[in-house]
């Protein structure tokens, strides 16, 4: 039998080597979870999350949806359908018409103190007074100075109410996901709902009918423009940037929305819509990284093919409400008791 003689230096080499192998072996099976990898593990592990939804009718889609299931229904359903989180509960505050002052007022007081995730959709309604604001210009909203002063001024006043509503959240110390608005889908139908008559001579004649027809035309293409530049300046200089400073994720709407099958009607989300709401709801509650930078979320996927477990609805639903409204003023002043809208004054943007 013959012995293989190494030198010194072969020697230590070779330990050096199984040294650093070993080591390395060891700090990957140690530290496989690092950060965010291990947060995001661990949070799906956790069984006493409770999921809190607040807002307007983009989270209470009950009543628009028939028998399909709402935001809420959506999550609970694919909750059960997962075993690791039986244990989640959701609580659904949200509630059609409401607006930021009656979020603050009615809402936030009522998150229960074993909420671990607070879900914020809130603002539509804001935004219909100020596109109720800019119609009540009439003639005068062809004229861009009148035009820009009445969006500047309502969008400036939802921007302090904004920031007020995520200051007052933030004090609950809950982790927020805020929801940007989609664009309305008025342009669904071939009929335009935003066409308000217009007269511009009371005569008869075909020159008269003419014009009117023309201007009542132009009013409707003037009226969409102005939702679509109000909600991206909304989206983009109030809601993005409130949570990008507060580091808060985002769950971009404008973007998820993106088929005519995610609306019910042209300002409420269908059970599709509803679907690819809570699929980003439950993305951002599993992966998201509360204490690291804002980031956003636009997943588009359709769960189960859509097709969706149904939900029968109570004949009473169509009547009742979470709470009773009461009705402000059509220029959505949202100084009122309620903070809220009626039914009645969302239907002109639902037919």
């Amino acid at each position: 039998m013959q012995w293989v003689y190494l030198s010194a230096e072969s020697i230590i080499m070779l330990t050096l080597t199984f040294s650093l192998a070993t080591y390395s072996l060891l700090r990957t099976w140690m530290f496989i979870d690092e950060p965010p990898l291990r947060k995001i593990r661990e949070e799906k592990k956790r069984k006493n999350t409770h999921i809190v939804m607040l807002g307007d009718s983009t989270l209470d889609n009950k009543r628009w949806v028939g028998t399909d299931p709402s935001v809420c229904e959506h999550i609970q359903w694919k909750l059960k359908s997962r075993g690791e989180h039986r244990g989640w509960k959701v609580s659904d505050l949200s509630v059609d018409g409401y607006m930021i002052k009656g979020l603050v007022d009615r809402q936030l007081p009522q998150v229960p103190r074993d909420a671990t995730h607070l879900i914020i959709s809130i603002g539509g309604n804001n935004a219909l007074c100020v596109m109720e604001e800019v119609d009540a210009l009439g003639h005068w909203k062809f004229l861009p100075p009148f035009l820009l002063y009445a969006i500047y001024r309502g969008i400036k006043k939802l921007k302090r109410e904004y920031d007020h509503m995520l200051a007052a959240a933030l004090t609950l110390n809950k982790p927020i996901i805020v929801c940007t608005l989609y664009h309305p889908g008025f342009g669904l139908k071939r009929r335009n709902i935003l066409e308000r008559p217009m007269v511009i001579s009371r005569s008869a004649n075909f020159f008269s009918r003419f014009i009117n027809s023309a201007a009542t035309k132009l009013n409707g293409y003037v009226t969409r423009g102005v939702v679509a530049v109000g909600v991206e300046a909304i989206n983009y200089g109030i809601i993005r940037t409130a949570a990008r400073s507060k580091k808060l994720p985002i769950i971009d709407l404008a973007a998820v929305f993106n088929d005519a099958n995610d609306y019910a009607n042209p300002i409420e989300p269908s059970g599709q819509g509803g679907d690819k709401i809570s699929q980003n709801i439950l993305f951002a509650v599993l992966c998201h990284d509360f204490s690291g930078p804002s980031r956003k979320y636009d997943h588009r996927e359709i769960s189960n093919d859509g097709k969706y477990p149904r939900f029968p609805r109570k004949k009473k639903l169509a009547k009742s409400r979470k709470k009773p409204i009461s009705s402000n003023s059509l220029s959505g002043s949202s100084g009122g008791p309620s903070g809220s809208r009626s039914i009645q004054e969302n239907n002109r943007f639902r037919a």
